[in-house]
């Protein structure tokens, strides 16, 4: 085999390639993002529009019928349904798999801005999203001060926000709870008809008056001056002092016929750490973003703004997703370094050569190694499914080495000569090793492409496996043979001799040979029941049959991450302040 052949006489060169494999391995680990899951496209577009005050019947009749007879006619919809509750209306659209969510988002984008006009004024702009598999706070944030909740929102809203959002992939982060503030004007109906007014005609004075609008400009020799009209208001005397025009051309300040308060925003939602009540701060991530980086991001202008805030403030990390995905992907690592130790132990067991072991750990690393440049340039990232997929490889990647470790050794115990063994050795068994590899490939790749849903979660799983098996099979022809051809021998690989390594060998052989024995007489007495033995097999898969009707099924396995949540539902029209004592 020449690739072989060319590794055994150039053994600098294959170390160098090995070796670069190994470096850019290692920097490509470190640049993949990492993700609990892949990234999921699910076939879902949602509809979200906020009417305060009114009831459901108000959102079923108003906003949600209205979106629904509109959204009825993009194409490719599966199934369409609303809620409508108090407040909010949802309108939620199903798609077939094969939908290309993007567009079917736009295509629902452009209808809800047609129907807008036919909404009510008061209620909001309609939302339309996309269903994320990510799209959920990667941390939650607790802020609290020995002070009054406006002074901690206003300071969670003005410096702990804005810090925050400078974060590179950080999409949103968002205030709970707290006392925003609010200017509260509260009328005198008797003496605004004493003059002649009317409730609207308050919000149109004030909103005349408070504008910012630019002037043009003025040029003056060399000079350019911009012109601003500023006419917001500044505090709270100002709006006192408004001037309310009457009918009779005659006019009146506000602070006659209104009381205005400086206050807070009606409290519909609230926050608390401790039992105590303080203001959240939840922060989303971009669908592209790598949690890990973004949190470690988040958590460095936290230790900066530690510097900044007053000393009584604290900022608490209630809730946070790049520790789990940390551990959960270093869990996955750990068992790739058992399954590491007990092949090497289990090689030991049966080559009776420690150089074999070495090389056989040398083989697997750089294996890996390379698996991740390929995963850095598909862009493929570093979540459970790929890593569960190199985990399951690493038989595979291990089974070439051995392979063709056993056959050099055999060449060896036949008086060859290292390089000549290695070459030979390799040759011999290169089709068979191959068809083995190709075979395992065959499966993995339909698992890479297959559709819907299912298809998306394990891409990832079905490619990084095949990556790491055709990885492991070039440097089964590469790697293996360079080096036994310099580090096996026939002394080092018998087990003949007096010392421990040796006297341990022939005795693990000797177990070896009664089991094989053992399995023969089990094997013959099989053969001469032949009968009994298909009927015996049949009863297995019968009963396999019977029994996997009892296994149950789910979508995605839950899993433990240390923590459980409590939710609360109250009925509707239940009061803030009930639900707050819940």
């Amino acid at each position: 085999m020449k690739l072989t052949e060319t590794s055994v006489l150039r053994p600098v060169t294959v170390a160098m390639i090995m070796a670069g494999l190994a470096g850019i391995g290692i920097f490509c680990y470190f640049q993949l993002p990492r993700e609990l899951f892949p990234e999921v496209d699910f076939p879902m577009v949602t509809v979200m529009t906020v009417y305060e005050g009114a009831g459901p019947e108000e959102i079923q009749q108003l906003i949600s019928k209205e979106l629904e007879d509109e959204i009825s006619t993009v194409e490719g919809i599966k199934h369409l349904r609303s809620v409508s509750q108090q407040g909010l209306s949802l309108v939620m659209a199903e798609f077939y798999e094969d939908t290309d969510v993007d567009i079917a988002a736009e295509d629902v984008r452009s209808k809800v801005n047609i129907v807008r006009n036919l909404l009510p004024e008061e209620a909001y702009d309609p939302v339309t999203m996309k269903f994320d598999f990510n799209d959920y706070p990667i941390m939650q944030l607790a802020v609290s001060a020995p002070r009054s909740l406006r002074e901690v929102y206003l300071m969670a809203d003005e410096r702990i926000k804005d810090r925050l959002s400078t974060v590179p992939d950080v999409a949103s982060v968002e205030i709970i709870g707290g006392e925003e503030r609010e200017i509260h004007i509260l009328t005198d109906q008797q003496r605004l008809r004493a003059y002649g007014l009317n409730i609207g005609d308050i919000p149109a004075a004030i909103a005349m008056s408070n504008l910012e609008t630019p002037g043009g400009h003025i040029s003056q020799d060399a000079h350019e001056y911009n012109i601003r009209m500023r006419g917001k208001f500044t505090d709270l005397e100002e709006i006192q002092n408004l001037r309310l025009m009457l009918p009779t051309g005659k006019s009146v300040y506000l602070r006659d016929v209104a009381e205005v308060r400086d206050t807070f925003k009606e409290i519909r939602e609230k926050a608390r750490a401790d039992d105590k009540a303080c203001v959240g701060v939840s922060i989303k991530m971009r669908a592209d973003g790598n949690t890990v980086a973004v949190d470690e991001g988040v958590q460095k202008q936290l230790e900066e703004l530690k510097e900044i805030l007053p000393a009584d403030y604290k900022i608490d990390v209630q809730e946070e997703q790049a520790s789990w995905i940390k551990a959960a992907i270093q869990n996955v690592f750990t068992n790739i370094y058992i399954g590491i130790g007990l092949t090497a132990v289990a090689l030991f067991l049966f080559l009776h050569s420690l150089r074999s072991v070495i090389i056989i750990s040398l083989t697997m690393p750089i294996s890996v190694a390379a698996t991740f440049i390929i995963m850095y340039l598909m862009g493929i990232n570093m979540n459970m499914m790929s890593m569960m997929g190199l985990a399951m490889t690493i038989g595979v990647l291990v089974n070439n080495a051995i392979l063709v470790l056993e056959n050099i050794t055999r060449y060896i115990h036949l008086d060859h000569a290292p390089d000549l063994a290695a070459t030979e050795g390799t040759s011999e068994i290169a089709i068979a090793v191959a068809s083995t590899t190709l075979t395992n490939v065959v499966v993995f790749v339909p698992i890479a492409f297959m559709g819907g849903i299912i298809g998306q979660i394990f891409k990832d799983f079905g490619l990084t496996a095949t990556f790491a098996t055709m990885v492991s099979l070039f440097v089964s022809f590469t790697l293996a043979p360079m080096m036994a051809s310099k580090l096996l021998n026939k002394q080092n690989t018998s087990v003949m001799g007096d010392s421990l390594r040796h006297r341990f060998g022939r005795r693990f052989d000797r177990g070896l040979e009664e089991l094989r024995e053992s399995y023969g007489r089990a094997l013959r007495f099989l053969l001469r029941h032949r009968p009994l033995t298909i009927i015996a097999s049949i009863l297995i898969l019968v009963g396999a049959v019977v029994l996997a009707q009892f296994i149950g099924e789910e979508f995605i396995t839950s899993m433990e991450q240390g923590q459980f949540s409590i939710s609360v539902e109250m009925p509707v029209g239940t009061r803030f302040e009930e639900t707050d004592a819940a």
